[in-house]
């Protein structure tokens, strides 16, 4: 059926028995493809930009539901074989996976999950205790201590949007910072700089940026360069206040890390193979970075730590099937992280002789663990996740958000065209993937 590893996968039959719909990650993204189980003919029916993914075709019209997710969460698209035309179920902050018809057609069966933010949190490793600050109701998530200890600033998700917000911990009054949607904030060294990803408007990718704090200035950085992307992730200030650190997706399930020079825009690779290296920080002399990746083979994450200088690479913890996470350095020589254990996860502390523990106090579901500039505080996200299911009924009704879909194809004549087999055409992929 294929020649080509990484071709087609997540098949599914068309009704009338001989195509099947796939996705494939040959783009450099996901696309979705259609493929002649008698002659392997290939078919792309979506441009590949996105992550098109798990397609399923319509058993009663010409038209394939399947997750789309645009450098975020997944949503449910519906789009028509013959002119392409599509739409989203619908969009919320959850990720939306896997639709499924029902026999009749008219109906979509699909999962979703809820990952989101359940509070915010100090925990003082001197007296042991831990202090909540932001309630769950402003559904909370990456959070960053200022380098005076005083403020944190955080992300906050209002109608299925990050913003910013910079809590004052002596008066607990909090304030917005008007940088649009912008999520991952961390604080320079010399606290007059917010360094974090900005999505300039929902139909673009995110940017790496940094915020005046004063003014509310923000300046991107990374608009000129088309081959940086998958940028929604956490991004690091070096202790000079001169340099970031932040990973930027290459292949489907690569990723590398580069350095941007504040002063001159320069970037840098400081990784550049086929893993998955994720969430990189700067230790505190600025010599080096620790980060996550599958480079221990397997899909297994690791701990790993990077000279800056001579690009020489070190294990910190792992690589094993313990699910660690979000890695960082504390002035002593600490690793702060989180670590799945009893299926939860819980904030965990690696000495530097390499014992550690589990902070019990605390509590479940701790994720983005950030220390102060002094290592004794660690502030961090709580999340609550859940997976739910869902059933659209009727989406081809007058009042569903798909309606339009529903109309009948129109020929260029005026006439209605019925479209019974997909447009033929072999599409041929310019990529040549490497695949594990």
């Amino acid at each position: 059926m294929t020649i080509h590893p990484g071709r087609a996968g997540a098949c599914s039959w068309a009704p009338d028995g001989r195509w099947l719909v796939c996705h494939s990650y040959d783009t450099g993204a996901g696309a979705v493809w259609l493929l002649d189980s008698q002659t392997a003919e290939a078919i792309q029916v979506t441009d590949g930009s996105s992550w098109d993914y798990k397609p399923t075709i319509c058993p009663t019209r010409p038209a394939v539901a399947f997750s789309r997710s645009n450098e975020g969460r997944s949503v449910i698209w519906v789009q028509r074989l013959g002119d392409g035309v599509g739409d989203p179920l619908v969009v919320t902050g959850a990720d939306d996976r896997w639709p499924t018809w029902t026999q009749d057609g008219n109906h979509l069966f699909f999962h979703r999950l809820v990952d989101e933010g359940a509070g915010i949190a100090i925990w003082d490793r001197r007296t042991r205790t831990v202090r909540d600050l932001v309630p769950a109701e402003r559904k909370p998530r990456y959070a960053s201590f200022a380098p005076d200890g005083r403020r944190i600033v955080y992300g906050a998700e209002v109608g299925g949007r990050s913003t910013l917000r910079i809590l004052d911990l002596d008066t607990g009054n909090s304030q917005p910072l008007p940088a649009g949607e912008a999520a991952f904030p961390t604080w320079s060294p010399d606290g007059r700089t917010i360094a974090c990803t900005i999505r300039p408007d929902p139909s673009s990718r995110w940017e790496i940026a940094t915020v005046d704090v004063p003014s509310g200035r923000v300046r991107l950085w990374t608009t000129d360069r088309a081959d940086l992307r998958g940028l929604h992730a956490p991004v690091s200030f070096a202790p000079d206040g001169r340099r970031l650190v932040f990973r930027s997706e290459t292949e489907p399930f690569e990723a590398n890390l580069l350095v941007l020079e504040l002063d001159s825009g320069r970037f840098t690779n400081l990784t550049d193979d086929s893993w998955w290296d994720e969430a990189p920080s700067f230790s505190p002399d600025g010599r080096s970075v620790i980060f996550m990746s599958t480079r221990g083979g397997d899909w297994t994450w690791g701990f790993y730590r990077i000279d800056v200088a001579s690009k020489e690479i070190v294990t910190v913890a792992g690589p094993d099937y313990i699910e660690r996470n979000n890695p960082q350095l504390t002035r002593d020589g600490r690793t702060l992280s989180t670590m799945v254990a009893s299926r939860v996860e819980e904030l965990y502390e690696q000495l530097p002789d390499g014992a550690g523990r589990v902070v019990t106090e605390a509590g479940p579901g701790v994720r983005y663990p950030v220390p102060s500039a002094d290592g004794e505080q660690v502030v961090f996200t709580r999340t609550r996740t859940t997976v739910e299911y869902w059933l659209a009924e009727n989406i081809w009704a007058s009042d569903s958000p798909l309606a339009s879909l529903a109309r009948p194809l129109v020929a260029e004549a005026g006439t209605p065209k019925v479209i019974e087999q997909p447009p033929l055409g072999p599409v041929r992929s310019p990529v040549d993937t490497r695949r594990r």
